[in-house]
């Protein structure tokens, strides 16, 4: 029989910042994140925006999922992660002049028939990590989001009342998440 330790250190990997992990340490998520935009941004010669950039890589996770027909918990995860980091980082997106992140809040909405996302445990955590790994204001364990801004009935609202943008302003998604945050305690 092997010995637990030496099983899992002989399948141990290494992370993006060179650092090795194993199932007997705590990972790093905070480090490794900052240390892959290092690494992208070196590799870059244009403006890099690294919100956008982790923005993108998790849509490549949730159209994966979604287009290998993987299972729908696994959809649904990364969907409201996505969805989760467009409201955290929405300003450093590009907020309301982001017409991605507004239809995939609202496409949230659609989709799940509700106003507020809640994501898993595991989901916090992600969001907590790649909001401080990119010194993103964010209030740590927050698992619950007010989306009700990228709802339908407040776009028709919005048409109505002929306002120049649907996407809502980078304040309002702020005071959201706020009044949210205030409701819960």
């Amino acid at each position: 029989m092997v010995e637990r330790g030496r099983f899992y250190q002989q399948f141990g990997e290494t992370s993006g910042s060179g650092q090795s992990f194993n199932l007997d340490k705590p990972i790093d998520l905070v480090g490794n994140i900052r240390s892959m935009i290092q690494q992208e941004r070196a590799s870059r010669t244009e403006h890099f925006n690294p919100a956008w950039w982790l923005r993108g890589k998790i849509g490549v996770i949730v159209n994966e999922a979604v287009g290998q027909k993987q299972p729908r918990e696994k959809q649904e995860f990364f969907y409201a992660l996505r969805a989760a980091w467009d409201l955290v980082a929405y300003e450093q997106i590009d907020g309301e002049n982001s017409t991605s992140a507004y239809r995939d809040i609202n496409g949230y909405t659609h989709v799940f028939r509700s106003k507020t996302l809640t994501l898993s445990p595991l989901g916090v955590t992600l969001l907590d990590a790649m909001a401080e790994a990119l010194d993103i204001p964010h209030k740590p364990g927050q698992a619950r989001f007010d989306i009700s801004l990228f709802s339908e009935e407040a776009t028709h609202e919005k048409v109505r009342s002929n306002t120049p943008s649907l996407s809502p302003t980078n304040e309002e998604v702020k005071r959201a998440i706020a009044t949210l945050l205030d409701a819960e305690k």
